[in-house]
């Protein structure tokens, strides 16, 4: 069973609405990773319109949900961006031979000049 990134502790959720004869308005504050976010929705009410409580406070409620969706998609979707690119990163230092020895570079010209090293003779026998 795979282990949620998410606990339900994990997420403080407010939801407030408020009703006018004009509008609705709701509210949903959410506190992710020690995080406060908010986002809004309303609902106007046309001069014509019956007053009906219900109706305004969904859709209200909906379109602030709707907004929560959005931004908290757009945050899953880096998440899952930030991880492919990990797991990349990852395949690519494995396919990566380990080098066999380490050479060090000086900016000095006589510094990366390999000295030669004189050959040695081979001694006769007499």
């Amino acid at each position: 069973m795979a282990k949620s990134i998410f606990d339900i502790t994990a997420f403080d959720i407010a939801v407030e609405t408020v009703t006018s004869s004009e509008a609705t308005i709701a509210s949903i504050s959410m506190i992710i990773d020690g995080e406060a976010h908010t986002w809004t929705g309303t609902a106007k009410r046309e001069p014509d319109d019956d007053f009906d409580l219900e109706i305004g406070q969904t859709l209200a409620l909906s379109r602030a949900f709707a907004k929560a969706t959005k931004k908290l998609t757009k945050r899953a979707n880096g998440m899952v961006k930030a991880a492919d690119h990990m797991r990349e990163q990852q395949k690519i230092q494995k396919a990566r031979p380990e080098p066999q020895f380490h050479t060090l570079r000086s900016r000095r010209k006589s510094a990366t000049r390999q000295r030669r090293q004189p050959v040695p003779q081979a001694s006769t026998i007499s």
